[in-house]
């Protein structure tokens, strides 16, 4: 399995983006309740996707406001998807 396999099958990841052929680096797009604890963000943006894979080591659960709007608002949509 390729190092962008392994970053797109951690659950705690919504989406990636390889920017690195215009001189952007990789991106690692994290879902609504986790964040990286060390630089305290929901996206991990590194040169390579080996870079961002050792970042993941550092997600912890969010519990920021915006991410208890957004989970909150999913919930309540599920929950009444379920009716």
């Amino acid at each position: 399995m390729t190092v962008i396999e392994r970053i797109k099958k951690d659950p705690r990841v919504e989406s990636i983006s390889d920017e690195r052929a215009a001189g952007d680096g990789f991106w690692v797009y994290l879902h609504y309740g986790y964040y990286g604890y060390e630089w305290s963000s929901h996206i991990i943006h590194e040169d390579s996707p080996s870079a961002c894979l050792s970042y993941l080591r550092d997600v912890r659960p969010c519990d920021c406001p915006e991410c208890k709007h957004v989970l909150a608002e999913q919930k309540n949509k599920t929950k009444k998807e379920a009716e």
